[in-house]
């Protein structure tokens, strides 16, 4: 779908122009005149409009926007006032992009899911929140566990229970780095007969209701080797595969597989660990693209809990030698551990305690009963939840 912000600027290329971006406070210095003004800048040569929701607390502006933004407060200027201000402009323009700017609080007292209705039927196109950080929830299930048909299912459903980004295990019979539950999962997939050909065939299928989600497929260089490398990376960019995570490929053997991938479209994530000292780090990062993954503990996955403290340092430490962002995985099994992850990092991944919650809900065969999709899911959910709240203010 082309938005009305992807046509102009798909305009001014034309046009061999940049854009001409204007911010006015939404209400200053009151509601009618500040609809008049906004009426005028398109005629005035504004490409894009960005209009500020007025805000007690703007943090990150300076004297002149804060004097605008008490003015439309003064002058009874509100959330719902500005959505209906943008409907009014509307009916005389349809082709202006309108830009929403400025803090997750007032969205939030309003109902986030009810503006995004609003907003958009009142023909917003966009948004910048400036103190709203990107913090993602990943999730990881193992490709066919407890059976290709349930596992997909399983990760159709993950989108719709907040997970921004799944990462897919891909079955292998000597996960050096996995606990036990995961290791358990990829005996369980093999079993019921998954291979990487079937992972892709599962992601090519993923692909046909949701073009969106991004995929990232996480595990070991063995099975890729066996597939070969070039062949895998056709058919994994060509199901929908955005990203690779191989735990046993060091920096040093980026030429086997990280450079091919990377120029094949792909992302590639690398692994830091606490062990990974700021001498090893700018070799782990040389490459590294899409995100980086902090492993939180030291040893494997589902051994211990993550220490939110020493995470948010170690975060921190990552960061001063990267723009990108700074994910972390291992021990984060409940929605406040999530939650405290999430506000020291730009995401929280968990992976052991939906695999555990899978198998828990087996019968006593290990095949999947009516419950497998929805105990996975709705654990998703909730840890999501935990995800979100690391967002929003205090009340």
């Amino acid at each position: 779908m082309t938005t009305r912000i992807d046509a102009r600027f798909a305009a001014l290329k034309k046009e061999g122009r940049s854009a001409f971006i204007t911010f006015v406070m939404a209400g200053d210095p009151d509601p009618a005149t500040s609809l008049d003004i906004i009426k005028a800048l398109p005629k005035a040569g504004s490409d894009v409009i960005e209009i500020g929701m007025p805000f007690t607390d703007p943090m990150a502006d300076g004297p002149a926007i804060q004097a605008a933004g008490l003015r439309a407060l003064k002058a009874g200027m509100t959330l719902k006032k500005t959505l209906s201000m943008v409907r009014e402009f509307r009916k005389d323009d349809n082709a202006t992009p309108l830009v929403l700017m400025g803090y997750y609080n007032p969205i939030y007292i309003y109902g986030v899911d009810k503006f995004l209705v609003d907003a958009k039927s009142a023909g917003v196109d966009g948004l910048i929140i400036v103190d709203l950080p990107p913090e993602e929830f990943i999730t990881f299930v193992m490709a066919g566990d407890p059976d290709p048909a349930t596992s997909l299912d399983i990760i159709k459903a993950l989108p719709k229970a907040g997970s921004d980004i799944i990462e897919i295990g891909m079955p292998f019979t000597d996960p050096m780095a996995d606990g036990p539950a995961i290791q358990a999962a990829g005996l369980r997939a093999l079993k019921s007969g998954m291979t990487l050909k079937k992972t892709l065939s599962m992601v090519r299928e993923f692909r046909k209701d949701d073009n969106a989600t991004p995929l990232v497929l996480m595990g070991y260089y063995n099975p890729i080797y066996i597939y070969g490398v070039d062949k895998f990376l056709v058919d994994a960019k060509s199901a929908g595969v955005d990203g690779l995570i191989i735990v046993d490929l060091p920096p040093e053997e980026d030429i086997e597989l990280c450079l091919p991938a990377m120029k094949a479209g792909l992302n590639f994530i690398r692994l830091a660990t606490p062990t990974t000292d700021d001498k090893r780090l700018p070799a782990v990062l040389s490459n590294t693209s899409g995100f980086v993954y902090y492993v939180s503990i030291t040893g494997i996955t589902g051994s211990a809990s993550a220490d939110s403290t020493v995470v948010g340092q170690a975060v921190a430490r990552i960061k001063r030698h990267t723009k990108l962002p700074v994910c972390v995985g291992f021990g984060i099994r409940t929605p406040e551990a999530a939650r405290a992850i999430a506000e020291n990092a730009d995401g929280a991944v968990v992976g052991t305690a939906l695999v555990d919650a899978l198998r828990c809900s087996l019968d006593s065969d290990g095949k999947a009963t009516a419950k497998t999709v929805s105990a996975v899911a709705d654990l998703a959910a909730a840890l999501a939840q935990g995800v979100r709240e690391a967002r929003q203010p205090a009340e």
